[in-house]
């Protein structure tokens, strides 16, 4: 009985398997008699080179041509058939490398052709020749005499040198696709009458790996093997494959956490080699990919990142067994992780919660407290030492936001000044008539003695963002005045106890107290003029020095919070809201 691969070797160019644009340009040729004098065939191993060049010759030898279609019922097609044509010369390149091989193929090709129409040298393997060698054929493969054709074969065109590749016509034969492979097999399978799953023919053609020839010698063992009835498993048991469903149990125990399933699995898994190992998984998700059934795409991603690095490891030399095991760990790791977008929702949604009650405390009416509850704790009076931000309205959350942009924007032009601006400057209000801008101020000692040295660059700062390059007024709110205020009430609510005053000593008293008020209303008038003339020389500096800048921050800002100005709109019952 004859072997598969040479029975259902190709003998007309329409037979080809996968090589269309091959057969297609050489068809033409002989039909056209555009005939070149060398032809080089590269490609895989078993992708049709050398019955290619079989074909291509017994074309050339028809006595009814040349042409693409040989009649293979003449003397020279018959005898071209049966491999004993005289003028049909095959040689081997791997065991005639010599330039002495070269010489006597040279001398032959002075000769004409003794019985048919050309003499035609098949070299198979080309690459395998010496450089004397490849030098001693070129004159002859440039102008050999017209009775003479070269048909080279190769694996690998890239070992041959530049000169011998532009004095041929090259053919590339491209990798045979799975699916051309598995429809062959089914016709072969059908003439040879066996029953088979098409699950088993995926196996051999992945095997096969694009040559047609040792997958169909691999199918001419599984028919041994299988006894004339090819299944997948026992087609998996032949190969030393591992069976589609251990790793469907595998990676469906993995995701649902089944950890009993999953390490029985893991010692099945623990049997094959684990390069094999990690090929089969990666051709499970690639068909759990194109499956309805898939797995999430990112799941998929992870998991091939990880077969990937333990690809790389195994390459490195390390052990496979605790490659195979690193790789499980991994697998339970990668479950655990959250899609981007998943962890987002979850902490807008979360925001959200966190933010719903102050909003509704913030737009709850104000009472106003009662004369007796003016006196503070000194638990109060520390709590309210901490400032927190006040979340009103939609208006209070525009100017919030813009000094925050504030902040980021000193932090980017000197970070030790940004630090301290964060940490003692606080926002109070932002009055937009008077372009006043209120803050209180916790600095003391050095921070207090770097903001004042830097306070250009803020206030160039607080200009571009709330004044659209415009001057702003700043008030500053010093934190120690307010907390001695509550202090002074206290002390005056609550005298000490004294005997009662007789009638004649109460117009000394009253006379004293209103002394007393005198010159502290004057103490006070004192220093808010002091300060404001700071704050003015200040502001006039700033006018002289900085350069009116034109930042675009503010209109940034309403180009992304349109729907807090839609809210201004409707809670003021203004009509439009334009820049300041």
């Amino acid at each position: 009985m004859q072997v598969l691969a040479l029975k259902y070797r190709p003998k007309h160019f329409s037979e080809l398997v996968g090589q269309e644009s091959v057969a297609k340009t050489l068809s033409l040729a002989l039909d056209n008699q555009r005939l070149a004098n060398a032809y080089l065939f590269s490609g895989l191993r078993g992708s049709g080179k050398t019955s290619s060049s079989r074909i291509f010759a017994r074309a050339l030898m028809c006595e009814e041509g040349p042409k693409a279609v040989p009649c293979d019922t003449c003397i020279q097609c018959q005898s071209a058939l049966n491999n004993h044509h005289i003028d049909i010369i095959e040689m081997d390149g791997a065991s005639n490398r010599g330039i002495d091989d070269v010489r006597n193929l040279i001398e032959q090709t002075r000769y004409k052709p003794s019985f048919g129409r050309y003499k035609i040298f098949i070299i198979d393997e080309v690459h395998m020749f010496t450089t004397e060698a490849f030098n001693a054929l070129l004159k002859t493969l440039e102008e050999p005499p017209s009775h003479v054709k070269f048909l080279l074969a190769t694996t690998d065109a890239l070992k041959l040198p530049a000169t011998i590749l532009s004095r041929t016509q090259h053919f590339r034969f491209k990798k045979i696709p799975e699916n051309s492979v598995i429809s062959h097999l089914k016709t072969i399978l059908e003439k040879e009458q066996v029953s088979y799953e098409s699950s088993a023919l995926e196996k051999l053609a992945h095997s096969g790996q694009g040559s047609l020839r040792d997958t169909i010698t691999l199918l001419e063992q599984a028919i041994n093997y299988c006894d004339n009835a090819i299944t997948e498993s026992k087609v998996a048991a032949m190969l030393g494959a591992i069976d589609r469903s251990v790793l469907e149990d595998f990676f469906q125990s993995l995701i649902n956490q089944d950890e009993a399933r999953l390490q029985e699995r893991y010692a099945i898994l623990e049997n094959y080699e684990t390069e094999g190992v990690l090929e089969e998984m990666m051709l499970f998700l690639k068909a759990k990919l194109l499956s309805l059934d898939s797995y999430s795409i990112l799941l998929i991603e992870r998991f091939f990142k990880i077969i990937m690095s333990s690809l790389s490891l195994l390459k490195e030399g390390a052990n496979a067994s605790f490659v195979l095991l690193l790789l499980k760990m991994k697998f339970k790791e990668a479950l655990k992780l959250k899609a981007l977008d998943d962890a987002i929702v979850e902490l807008e949604q979360s925001k959200e919660s966190v933010l719903k009650p102050i909003n509704q405390n913030a737009n709850a009416p104000k009472q106003e407290p009662k004369s007796a509850e003016k006196i503070e704790k000194p638990e109060e009076r520390e709590n309210a030492e901490t400032p927190q931000t006040p979340m009103l309205s939609a208006k209070d959350r525009i100017f919030h936001n813009l000094f925050k942009q504030v902040q980021t924007l000193v932090y980017e032009r000197n970070y030790e000044l940004g630090a301290v601006f964060e940490k003692n400057i606080r926002f109070i209000d932002f009055d937009s008539q008077t372009k006043t801008l209120t803050w209180e101020s916790l600095a003391a000692d050095k921070d207090k003695e770097l903001l004042r040295e830097r306070f250009k660059i803020v206030k160039s700062i607080v200009d571009g963002v709330f004044g659209k390059g415009e001057n702003i007024k700043i008030a500053l709110k010093h934190h120690l005045e307010n907390k001695s205020a509550p202090e002074e009430t206290k002390e005056f609510k609550f005298p000490p106890l004294k005997p009662q005053p007789t009638t004649e000593t109460t117009a000394e008293t009253k006379e004293k107290e209103t002394k007393e008020k005198e010159t502290k209303e004057k103490e006070t008038k004192e220093k808010e003029t002091k300060e404001k003339e700071i704050q003015e020389n200040e502001i006039k500096e700033t006018k002289e020095t900085q350069p009116k800048e034109a930042p675009t921050a503010l209109q940034e800002f309403m180009a992304n919070h349109s729907e807090l100005i839609e809210e201004i709109k409707s809670e003021f019952e203004i009509k439009s809201v334009e820049l300041l």
